[in-house]
């Protein structure tokens, strides 16, 4: 018979065969790759809805301070439910206000009674994205008394008056309606990747009935899928509303410009960051904790015109100094990157906003291809607290990705313990303890997770890791111990030293536990609601059952994903799981007791439920050792209850934010 190995015919089908089946293998990753890089690489296009509204701008001088009352109307007759309080201030100052209603056809500006009190307008201006009319100088009164005044005159398109005993502003539209939109940015992109992730997913659903579906591949589509979602919270979440955001910033572009460590000047503790930046900040501090606060046309357009200065000032900064720098390697990469081509700073958060969001993802890819990511740890990772951080430049969301590829590598080294070559565990070891170290460097309270390094140690029989693992325990403590040593934090007065406050509460055992259990008690229901999602500076809370029907879908979703067969396997991985979960919650309660609230405490301050998150993912990685397989019927239970929450969570949190920080 003929030698196959020089028939060149049968080696070309060869080839094209095994090539076949790595692209059949391979192909819908590339799918999803490309339109990934289509979605957040190809400029967004801008698309108008949900409100209208008219901008007026006025110059106004008055002599003194009086209560004024802007009144708007389609009709001439006006209310006090369509108006909006104001007040006037001596002197020049400019007033501008947005008034949101279907259609305007009358403005009237009520400045008050004042006796002996005077008034001039000198620039008056109607606007919208479709529209500007600008009332010349000269038609307008120079100075105006309020008492007996009776002033008019008018324009083509829009005239004013200023009568009466009791004087007022009136302008009235005469041509068609002045309507604009709020515009907030999407892309066709980010809807045709919904739609694509959507049809996989129901292909994924037929294949889990013919038992055809393959490794992990569900749950990197229930991944893009939460991206997807995250793409669109990033549109309409405005820069610096995740706690404390403003302090992680500066860390970050203060790493930008080389400085690993904070500065001192003399016993301050601070950063050194550039003045656009500050500048950049002032335009989104009347957000926070304002229930009134919204993003306006004037801060859009004014804060896009700022540009890095080149001139650095020291800024008073103690927050963030216990976090390792490795952590803000992200935003610090983003802001350079920023810098070095001259981008405007608005340009340059949001790049460093979707750098740290891409990187974010790219770690939990990585970490769902390691070993198949629990259900339950997909529904935490869509809870809206959780897709808000990931679109923040704070440090909570590469956190989470990273203790969550951690956790997948601790959870491959026990699956495999017996089977995976040593070269292979040398890799995941590695990765689990540089993950580890960047984790617990920026999260201390999670240091009960380098009890996983020293269960591998245990299992492998290896001196080497327990050295290592003894050798990663020992630098997380020093860089503890070091960094809040080295800063002066003014912020909170706890009114005693940690060493008082540790010996005051091991002394007295029944003080401590009546406190743990008194703060537990009054603040549980905070602590649910602000780890599912309580958005902004802990300012912006859903309404109605969202919090009740949320909890209800996630426990559905835990208790319908695990394999109740195979809990009794792997007890020891189980336990070092659940003990470094709960352990590393206790500390929590122990670190803010010692920093943030005074002694002797009645209840335990600063604790939120988005603290618990990695303890809630260690813990709820449990169930990975036999995940339930995707080959059953028995999936499609809590796949569904999973795509069924991430739509909830996702729709609820775009429209709370659109009602929060847009809608007026």
């Amino acid at each position: 018979m003929k030698n196959k190995i020089f028939d060149l015919e049968y080696l070309l089908s060869l080839i094209k065969r095994r090539a076949q089946s790595k692209i059949a293998d391979t192909r819908w990753f590339l799918e999803l790759a490309v339109l990934i890089v289509i979605a957040v690489c190809i400029p967004v296009v801008y698309t108008t809805a949900f409100s209208s509204y008219l901008e007026l701008e006025l110059d106004i001088t008055v002599s003194d301070d009086l209560s004024g009352q802007l009144f708007y109307s389609d009709t001439g007759v006006y209310s006090e439910e369509d108006s909006v309080f104001f007040q006037l201030l001596p002197e020049k100052n400019k007033y501008t206000f947005e008034i949101f209603a279907d259609e305007i056809k009358y403005i009237r500006l009520d400045p008050g009674n004042g006796e002996n009190s005077t008034f001039s307008i000198e620039f008056v201006k109607l606007s919208s994205s479709s529209d500007s009319r600008l009332l010349a100088n000269q038609e307008l009164t120079d100075a105006t008394k309020l008492l007996n005044s009776v002033v008019a005159s008018g324009s083509k398109k829009s005239g004013y008056t200023v009568v009466g005993m009791d004087p007022y502003l009136q302008i009235h539209i005469d041509g068609p309606p002045i309507i604009s939109v709020v515009e907030w940015v999407i892309s066709p992109f980010i809807f045709a990747l919904f739609l694509y992730l959507l049809i996989r997913i129901s292909w994924f659903y037929r294949q889990c009935i013919t038992n055809r579906v393959t490794h992990n591949q569900i749950e990197i589509s229930v991944l893009f899928l939460i991206f997807c979602c995250c793409l669109v919270i990033s549109v309409l979440s405005p820069p610096f509303q995740s706690p404390d955001e403003f302090v992680h910033t500066e860390r970050a572009v203060h790493i930008s410009n080389g400085n690993l460590a904070l500065e001192t000047d003399g016993r301050l503790t601070g950063v050194r960051i550039d003045k656009g930046i500050l500048e950049y900040m002032n335009f989104f501090q009347g957000l926070p904790r304002q229930a009134d606060g919204k993003i306006t046309s004037t801060i859009q357009g004014e804060s896009i015109e700022v540009v890095w200065m080149g001139e650095s000032v020291f800024v008073q900064h103690s927050a963030t100094a216990p976090y390792f720098s490795a952590i803000y390697l992200p935003q610090a990469i983003a802001y350079r990157i920023a810098q070095d081509f001259n981008l405007s700073v608005a340009n340059s958060y949001k790049l460093s906003r979707n750098f740290v969001l891409t990187l974010s993802f790219l770690v939990l890819l990585v970490a769902t291809m390691i070993v198949r990511i629990p259900l339950f740890s997909l529904a935490i990772l869509a809870t809206p607290m959780m897709m808000f951080q990931f679109v923040s430049t704070s440090i909570d969301g590469f956190s989470v990705a990273l203790a969550v590829l951690a956790l997948s590598c601790y959870t491959k080294i026990v699956l495999e313990s017996y089977q995976t070559p040593s070269r292979s565990v040398v890799g995941l070891v590695c990765t689990l303890l540089i993950t580890l170290l960047v984790v617990l460097t920026s999260r201390p309270y999670m240091l009960p997770m380098l009890l996983l390094l020293f269960h591998v140690a245990y299992l492998r029989k290896s001196w080497v890791y327990l050295t290592v693992s003894i050798a990663g325990l020992l630098s997380v403590c020093f860089w503890v111990v070091f960094a809040t040593s080295q800063v002066v934090d003014a912020r909170v007065d706890v009114g005693e030293s940690k060493f008082k406050i540790v010996t005051y509460y091991l002394s007295h055992p029944s003080v401590a536990f009546d406190l743990a259990w008194h703060t537990i008690e009054s603040k549980w229901l905070f602590y649910r609601n602000s780890f599912i999602g309580v958005l902004g500076w802990l300012d912006t809370n859903f309404r109605g059952g969202f919090y009740s029907i949320s909890s209800c879908l996630i426990l559905l979703i835990l208790f319908t994903s695990i394999s109740y067969r195979s809990l009794k396997n792997y007890p020891l991985a189980r336990l070092s799981l659940v003990f470094g979960g709960l352990s590393s919650i206790i500390l929590i309660f122990v670190a803010l007791l010692l920093n943030w609230s005074e002694h002797p405490a009645k209840i335990i301050s600063g604790v939120q439920g988005r603290y618990f998150t990695i303890p809630i993912l260690m813990i709820g990685a449990t169930i990975s050792f036999r995940v339930m397989p995707a080959r059953t019927k028995r999936f499609i239970v809590p796949l569904s209850l999973l795509l069924v929450w991430i739509v909830y969570a996702a729709t609820s949190t775009i429209r709370l934010l659109l009602e929060r920080y847009w809608l007026h």
